[in-house]
């Protein structure tokens, strides 16, 4: 799938939510990430959609807490980016690897550089993407960022 067929599933994952797994899964393709997940939050609430085989990960991280009390997307939210950052973006790497989520949840679960942006569509919900690869692979590539 090309990046405009990609765009056009999104748009039509807006209308059409069931979409939404298959075009997160069609994302991680291209982001080279494990899993993906989407959160719109709005008023405080979290609604969240992720690709197959990040749905248990997102769920615990939703189910510990972390979603309200996250170093990364406070920092994420504050760079004010129209695009995607990585955490190296964010953090010095020496912050990253300290940070307490990193270290108690996506750490032992194998997991842990992550790509992400947020919009803020009219409808008055924050959405956010973001998607998640493996320790082993490293932080995302540079031209994988500016190619998302």
């Amino acid at each position: 799938m090309d990046d405009d067929q990609l765009l056009d599933r999104i748009y039509e994952a807006g209308a059409v939510p069931e979409l939404w797994p298959g075009v997160l899964e069609e994302f991680d393709r291209l982001a080279e990430v494990a899993g993906s997940v989407l959160f719109a939050v709005r008023n405080g609430s979290v609604r969240w959609v992720t690709s197959p085989p990040f749905e248990d990960l997102a769920r615990g991280y939703i189910d510990k807490g972390y979603a309200g009390n996250d170093n990364r997307t406070t920092r994420l939210l504050s760079q004010q980016h129209a695009g995607f950052l990585t955490d190296l973006d964010v953090f010095s790497r020496e912050e990253w690897e300290a940070d307490p989520i990193r270290q108690s949840y996506w750490a032992p679960m194998g997991y842990g550089w992550g790509v992400a942006t947020n919009i803020a569509v009219p409808t008055g919900d924050l959405l956010i993407f973001h998607g998640e690869r493996k320790l082993e692979q490293g932080p995302p590539d540079r031209e994988v960022v500016a190619r998302l």
